[in-house]
């Protein structure tokens, strides 16, 4: 199995299906990728331990620091 580092930043339905489905959420940490969700996006959302909260100046440096971008709209 390759090893890459995974970061996902999650904003809109995407912080929703994280609090939806925190077992799902807790695999991935569990597997080391990284995850932010968008603040603005997750307010009174429960997410699981290890996800960050953050800004579209998160969402920036995941995307300027990649050697590959996979996005989901």
């Amino acid at each position: 199995r390759a090893r890459h580092e995974v970061v996902m930043f999650a904003m809109d339905l995407g912080c929703h299906a994280l609090a939806e489905h925190p077992e799902l959420a807790q695999q991935l940490l569990d597997d080391d990728v990284e995850i932010t969700a968008c603040s603005n996006s997750s307010v009174g959302l429960e997410l699981a331990d290890g996800i960050t909260r953050g800004s579209q100046d998160d969402h920036a440096a995941v995307v300027g620091t990649s050697n590959r971008v996979v996005a989901l709209t």
